[in-house]
């Protein structure tokens, strides 16, 4: 009997030993400040590795859009440059092709049969809206035909000259600067000629001298 007691004395004395043990661990070997500064550290630790991986995804994302935008830069002046390019030769080709077209009309051989050829010297023009300040000095040359057409052009010089003069005085210096416009302008001095020489066709005409000053 005496044995059992003793047994269960030394279990319950392993109990309490074990209690104790668990009760100085917890408070003294392991505070709960400590173990509150372990966890923050730990949390702090994940949250500086969180924002180093936002920041530098976020740079990465910059980095990319800043080539993007630089490349969808150079796409744009190269294209740009393209159609000036494209533009630029088109222009010239619309004015090779019409300076082309006219030099390469034919007058027939027939036409040219007692047909008369002079010029209109040095006609000089105050153009529209340039108070003087501009003038257009020009050169005709003149293939036309008419009966007596020498000795009847003589008499009419001065009445031509006039009429190309207020002719050109209407026009604007950027009106007559543009190449495009010269035929139409080559059309309206041949309409004056016929007019005012009278039984005249004009067959060819031609600017010897254009020059703005």
């Amino acid at each position: 009997m005496r044995e059992n007691w003793k047994k269960i004395l030394i279990f319950i004395g392993l109990i309490i030993l074990q209690i104790v043990l668990a009760y100085v661990l917890v408070t003294y070997i392991l505070p709960p400040g400590r173990i509150n500064n372990a966890t923050n550290l730990s949390n702090f630790d994940t949250t500086q590795i969180d924002d180093s991986a936002t920041v530098t995804s976020s740079n990465d994302s910059s980095g990319i859009k800043n080539k993007n935008k630089l490349s969808s830069e150079d796409k744009n002046d190269t294209t740009t440059t393209q159609s000036d390019q494209d533009s630029s030769a088109l222009d010239e080709s619309v004015m090779v092709d019409g300076l082309t077209d006219y030099l390469e009309e034919q007058i027939p051989e027939k036409e040219l049969e007692g047909a008369y050829t002079f010029s209109i010297e040095e006609i000089i023009v105050n153009p529209a809206e340039t108070r003087g300040t501009r003038y257009l000095v020009m050169s005709l040359s003149v293939i036309a035909k008419g009966k007596n057409l020498e000795t009847r052009l003589e008499a009419k010089r001065p009445a031509i000259n006039d009429a190309i003069n207020t002719l050109i005085s209407r026009k604007t210096v950027l009106w007559l600067s543009d190449i495009d416009n010269r035929p139409f302008l080559r059309e309206e001095i041949k309409i004056l000629l016929e007019t005012i020489i009278g039984d005249t066709k004009v067959l060819r005409l031609y600017f010897t001298k254009y020059i703005f000053q």
